[in-house]
């Protein structure tokens, strides 16, 4: 197994600007520029099979990664920084009032508050 991927084809998803320019962020500074030509797909199933088909290597998020046959490593910007991408929740205020609604997003809200303040003890 070649474990060079600047020998390899980077396949990337169609995604926002903001995930793209983080990721040519993090290939510039891990040394994986562009060697040879990208490949654009539509779909996250599709990357995960041209990548377990040996066609090219990819960065994808966790959650879709349950079935991968291959392997799996976590990203870091050069500064220790993990690859991450925020995400938001987004509703209308009066779904709050469906239980089942309120019962994800405070558990969604207790998750981060939690997170912030391990990353806060953690900077101590």
């Amino acid at each position: 197994q070649d474990d060079d991927l600047t020998k390899l084809h980077y396949i990337t998803r169609e995604t926002d600007p903001a995930h793209l320019l983080d990721m040519a962020r993090w290939r510039s500074e891990n040394g994986l520029a562009p060697a040879v030509p990208d490949l654009m797909i539509s779909d996250v199933p599709t990357v995960i099979t041209m990548v377990e088909r040996g066609l090219g290597w990819s960065v994808l998020p966790s959650i879709c990664l349950d079935s991968f046959k291959g392997i799996v490593k976590p990203c870091f910007f050069a500064d220790g920084t993990p690859f991450t991408r925020k995400t938001h929740l987004l509703y209308r205020e009066d779904y709050y009032q469906l239980p089942q609604l309120r019962v994800f997003i405070d558990a969604v809200l207790e998750d981060e508050a939690r997170r912030q303040k391990a990353k806060a003890e953690a900077e101590i």
